[in-house]
């Protein structure tokens, strides 16, 4: 069969190399009440809120819930009927639900809660399929033991939630992996823990049991597990110097008025001046909306305790990117310090005297590094969250130039891995995740993805 072509496009190099989006963790929150909070992050077309309910109660109590006054679908409840009783149930919405609610929002039991008696864990994601969960599973059999446990499918790279309620004092731990525990607190009157985690799978499980343990023995207990697939349509891009062939980041270390500082593949957070780093975004599509963000350092040498603070780079007066002096230490008149965007040529950061100071944003978020973590020892730190998203989103929108972003310390004394660091897999990194929007206005591009072949506006790619 003869098959015709407007025209072809060969095209290797404005195509980003890519693959299916990951799912993401945004945020989690728990309460003793009826209301709590949590950052939903920003509409993508996948995210989803799980909000769980445990109740020291020996009969199912009908509960409704909302996040941002929208209703979410319950997915299962049950109760262990033994003593005083351990009900809970699990809840859901998706962006089908959300629609345009934002940001940090409240996540409200609207009926059936029986107040002080009661607890909610909620949690928060991007990335995640909108055709509901993949399946649950659970247990309200438990009496006198230390574990409970549950039995699910997960498709790989899916996402697994877990919830546990027992009727004793003491913690939840030793989580199934790939199981991250987000909160553990006494919600109900007499100290009896509630626990929430999540964790995503890498690969397919079948029938795989998902097991929490007590501290102490509980005489009562409930465990809700249920799985979610990933957005099939979201796509992942990561951006760190010299992995996959990608060249595009910065990264400085500010230290005095005239300074660059910055010794070969070390970073400091330190003295409460500002590292600076940013990455080359432009493969991403002009119209991509951005799901999720996250910047991973690698950090080591923790000796104190101290909070860092994160913004952006402003651009006043357009003189586009600075650009770092080079893996080679300490030196002068060389790319950008605390005074000059460009030293080179005396380049102020803005106006004829502005320094760093003033095209640094106000803080958008903050992180916490205590002295002597993972043993002095290296550790990953992450930064994400919806600030970031949104931040990224106004950079591919353009509606924010992007300069990066700094990082001040609040006295501390950490060190950690520059662009310039042997191990390129250790080097500052951004993932991003975003999607396409799925119908265009007329000339604008609209990017689908069918293994290795692209089509852009009706026009066949070969990738």
């Amino acid at each position: 069969m003869k098959v015709s072509y407007l025209f072809i496009i060969l095209t290797f190099f404005l195509i980003p190399t890519v693959s299916s989006a990951a799912i993401y963790f945004v945020d989690s929150n728990f309460g003793a009440a009826t209301t709590i909070t949590l950052d939903i992050g920003s509409q993508t077309g996948d995210r989803l809120v799980t909000v769980g309910i445990c109740d020291e109660i020996a009969t199912d109590i009908n509960p409704a819930v909302t996040v941002d006054s929208k209703s979410c679908t319950q997915v299962v409840e049950g109760v262990n009927s033994s003593g005083g009783g351990s009900y809970q149930t699990l809840f859901y919405c998706d962006d089908d639900d959300l629609g345009s609610s934002s940001g940090t929002v409240n996540v409200t039991i609207t009926s059936g809660c029986s107040g002080a008696e009661c607890g909610i864990i909620a949690q928060s994601f991007t990335g995640v399929s909108q055709s509901g969960q993949n399946d649950y599973g659970t247990d309200f059999d438990g009496v006198n033991l230390t574990t409970t446990e549950a039995s699910i499918d997960t498709p790989a790279d899916g996402l697994v939630v877990m919830g546990a309620c027992n009727g004793n004092t003491g913690t939840w731990g030793s989580w199934t992996s790939p199981l991250t525990e987000r909160e553990d607190f006494n919600t109900i009157t007499g100290g009896a823990p509630f626990a929430g985690a999540s964790g995503v799978e890498t690969s397919t499980q079948t029938n795989k049991q998902y097991q929490v343990t007590a501290s102490t023995q509980y005489n009562r207990a409930s465990s809700i597990v249920a799985s979610w697939a990933k957005d099939p349509s979201a796509i992942d891009a990561s951006f760190q110097e010299g992995v996959a062939g990608y060249s595009g980041s910065e990264n400085l270390w500010t230290v005095s008025w005239s300074d660059n500082y910055q010794e070969t593949s070390i970073i400091y957070l330190r003295d409460g001046r500002n590292n600076l780093f940013s990455w080359d975004i432009s493969t991403i599509p002009s119209n991509a909306i951005i799901s999720s963000a996250r910047i991973s350092l690698w950090l080591y040498e923790s000796y104190n305790n101290a909070t860092n603070y994160w913004g952006y780079l402003t651009d006043p007066d357009s003189r586009g990117p600075w650009v770092d002096m080079g893996s080679d230490g300490y030196t002068y008149n060389t790319g950008a310090n605390y005074k000059f965007i460009d030293d080179t040529t005396d380049t102020r950061w803005s106006g004829s005297t502005g320094d760093l100071s003033t095209v640094l944003s106000s803080s958008l978020g903050s992180f916490n590094v205590t002295a002597g973590q993972s043993g002095y020892g290296e550790f990953q730190q992450d930064i994400t969250g919806s600030a970031l998203a949104d931040l990224v989103q106004d950079w591919v929108d353009g509606t924010k130039p992007n300069n990066g972003i700094w990082i001040q310390d609040s006295s501390g004394n950490t060190r950690g891995r520059s662009k310039y660091y042997a191990t390129t897999t250790k080097r500052p990194k951004l993932a991003v995740s975003y999607t396409i929007p799925t119908s265009a206005s007329v000339g604008e591009p609209r990017v689908l993805r069918f293994g290795r072949l692209i089509l852009l506006s009706g026009r066949l790619i070969i990738n």
